[in-house]
């Protein structure tokens, strides 16, 4: 497969965004990864094993470049194909610059194609998914659980569940499972009707 093919295929993934060529020297060998790529856990001791040994049989995945995003505009730095990367050095293979392509779109476009592939590429054990959720949460307080729920790749319901605070009373509990029990009409009515009282709460004191 031609390098030009690699590309092509991998825009798939990349509907809003674009993947091109890279251009020029960089220190292929020092590349940091971006914050968005750090948010998965990294292939285990036995899984990297397996991509070592195949690049070392068969050479570089052509068709799966690296992607290198400049989020200052400036910095290279790996925003997928940490494991790929990382294993490459370890099979002894002279990473050039047909082994990467630059990620062109916005940062929203790539969140949002970063999240989608590490959640469905990699097996989470319930306690790495539960870190990488209450990151989530910390990162955006003032998301609302459904859109944060959708970009974390869970349920709505498990975001109300982990912001909850650690000390509940019963009224809080049953407001809450109410709440997550309603439908988007019905959680809708009650904003409606109580938004004077929300605003007040939510304004910040003087």
């Amino acid at each position: 497969m031609s390098d030009t093919s690699a590309v092509r295929r991998m825009e798939k993934t990349a509907p809003t965004g674009k993947l091109i060529p890279i251009i020029g020297t960089v220190d292929w060998v020092n590349l940091p990864y971006h914050r968005l790529a750090n948010e998965f856990e990294m292939a285990n001791e036995h899984e990297q094993a397996a991509i070592v040994e195949s690049i070392r049989r068969n050479g570089f995945f052509a068709d799966e470049p690296i992607w290198l995003f400049r989020e200052d505009g400036k910095t290279w730095e790996i925003a997928d194909g940490r494991n790929r990367y990382e294993c490459a050095k370890r099979a002894g293979h002279a990473l050039v610059a047909v082994n990467f392509v630059e990620f062109t779109g916005t940062l929203a476009e790539l969140e949002k194609i970063i999240r989608a592939k590490g959640g469905a590429r990699r097996h989470e054990t319930p306690e790495q998914k539960k870190k990488r959720v209450l990151d989530l949460i910390k990162q955006y307080p003032a998301m609302p659980s459904r859109q944060l729920a959708k970009m974390a790749g869970v349920s709505h319901t498990t975001i109300t569940e982990l912001r909850k605070p650690k000390e509940e009373d019963p009224t809080y509990k049953s407001l809450v499972a109410a709440w997550s029990r309603a439908s988007i009409e019905a959680q809708e009515r009650f904003v409606e009707a109580f938004k004077i009282d929300l605003g007040e709460m939510l304004r910040p004191s003087l």
